[in-house]
């Protein structure tokens, strides 16, 4: 709901925005058709017109609607997927971003081109979720979305993904060094499989002392999808499951 309202007041502002862009384009248009016409002509004017329309255009290409749009439909698709997982009266821990990623509290370091044009990196951390699964393993979920502009134009823009599981100990037995190996390559092979565009760098580890599965994913060219996401905590509760301490007692179809 929140991520929906800060949505609905973007547009808002947006619309504002486009209304003022436009009569100031409207406004130069018409004197800039004036003067070509009287000047150079018909073509000339269509040229003036042209111009100012990419200009505007242009302006618009990198609205931070589109940034915010893509923060709200991520965490919303993940809150509607993640209701039924988690542990019920447990408490969710969250906090977001809904800045645009190129914004100036984002900047991380600023350099110059060979050519003497300025570069800026921006990195923006707008989204940190942590929460119990029904199983009891402590889930934390992390969204970074990296920038890089030049003279103000956006460059590249990469988004990473981490994802932390702590298995519950009290229901599933210590994971040997082999098994921690075959989690890996299960969730591995469940990234691979499952998401519609296959990640530029994935790295899974083990992390012994801590018990704590680690999961860092990077795309520079696609959206990570929340369906993803469930992908890959489904292959780690699948392969989790067999390892169980305790069996539930069998029913044999009895209430």
């Amino acid at each position: 709901l929140a991520a929906r309202n800060e949505l609905d007041l973007a547009r808002r502002r947006r619309r504002v925005k486009l209304g003022t862009t436009a009569a100031v384009v409207l406004t130069l248009a018409g004197l800039g058709i004036g003067f070509a016409t009287a000047t150079f002509g018909i073509a000339a004017s269509m040229s003036v017109l042209v111009v100012l329309a990419t200009i505007w255009l242009r302006s618009l290409a990198h609205d931070e609607l589109e940034v915010l749009q893509e923060k709200c439909n991520f965490v919303e698709g993940l809150t509607r997927a993640l209701v039924d997982e988690i542990a019920p009266e447990t408490k969710v821990k969250f906090s977001w971003d809904t800045t645009h990623s190129s914004h100036e509290k984002h900047e991380a370091r600023t350099a110059t081109s060979s050519h003497g044009n300025p570069k800026t990196y921006f990195k923006d951390r707008w989204l940190k979720l942590q929460c119990v699964l029904a199983d009891g393993t402590r889930l934390k979920l992390y969204r970074q979305r990296n920038v890089k502009t030049k003279s103000g134009e956006v460059l590249r823009t990469h988004r990473r993904l981490r994802v932390q599981l702590w298995p519950n100990y009290d229901r599933y037995r210590t994971l040997e060094r082999r098994e921690r190996e075959d989690l890996t390559k299960a969730i591995k092979d469940a990234v691979r499989a499952s998401f519609h565009d296959p990640p530029e760098a994935l790295k899974v580890r083990g992390r012994h002392k801590k018990h704590a599965i680690d999961i860092v994913i990077h795309q520079w060219d696609a959206e990570f999808l929340p369906q993803e996401i469930m992908a890959l905590i489904g292959a780690y509760l699948e392969f989790m499951e067999p390892r169980r301490l305790h069996a539930e007692p069998a029913t044999d179809g009895a209430w």
